[in-house]
């Protein structure tokens, strides 16, 4: 067994060279590096300690090539509580006094480059309260009593501005189920005692419009049980 000399290792340089040199693994160096404590782990702690947290978390993110989350979690660690705060333009009171808030709020956060929470604070603050536009669901009994539950659920939605569960929920209230209309063919049983069930079920189904396996329902209920054909080619 080969005796190393660790404590002359210089352990900052790569420990893929190390391991090169010594003939070892790169675990085995990591193992010995922390043994000594100057392994990776501690001299990333050691890079964490001498950051200086009182500046951007995204400047201090893009310096050290790591994300701002990262940052903001080695602050808390240390005991720093920074909110993380978006750099926004400034932006005077007679700026925003001709601001126009009736126009939505996400033209005037691309106008103005603030946020949405901004946008809303600055209106708020002269006296502008403006609602999100949600379904109408206060229209008035009498006013439902007069829809005509026939017609598409999406098209009266459309009209009234609601959405067309709340057309539904109206409609079953009045005692009205309006069910899905799938198209159907309905083949007469005279029909289906007329077909030639010696033909290939899949041109019969074509021809009437339905499954091959209605096709071999109906042959199984008069009697006729058709084995599929084997291709016996090859054997002959």
């Amino acid at each position: 067994m080969v005796k190393r000399n660790w404590d002359a290792v210089d352990f900052s340089r790569p420990y893929k060279e190390i391991a090169a040199e010594l003939g070892c693994t790169v675990a085995a160096v990591s193992l010995q590096a922390n043994k000594r404590g100057t392994g990776i782990r501690k001299r990333r702690i050691e890079k964490w300690d001498t950051v200086d947290f009182s500046r951007p978390y995204q400047d201090i993110a893009d310096e050290l090539q790591c994300t701002a989350s990262a940052v903001s979690h080695q602050a808390k660690k240390r005991g720093i509580q920074k909110l993380i705060r978006a750099r926004q333009p400034e932006i005077s009171p007679a700026e925003w006094d001709a601001v126009d808030f009736s126009q939505p709020y996400s033209d005037i956060v691309a106008q103005t480059g603030a946020t949405i929470a901004t946008v809303n604070a600055q209106a708020r603050k002269r006296g502008i309260r403006k609602r999100r536009k949600a379904a109408r669901t206060n229209l008035p009994e009498k006013h439902w009593d007069a829809v005509d539950f026939s017609r598409p659920y999406g098209e009266i939605a459309a009209e009234l501005g609601c959405t067309a569960e709340i057309v539904s929920s109206h409609a079953i209230k009045r005692g009205i189920r309006k069910r899905r209309k799938v198209p159907r063919t309905v083949t007469p049983i005279e029909k289906w005692d007329a077909v030639d069930f010696s033909r290939p079920y899949k041109e019969i189904a074509a021809e009437l419009g339905c499954t091959v396996a209605t096709v071999r329902f109906q042959a199984k209920k008069r009697g006729i049980r058709k084995c599929p054909q084997k291709n016996n080619e090859a054997g002959e």
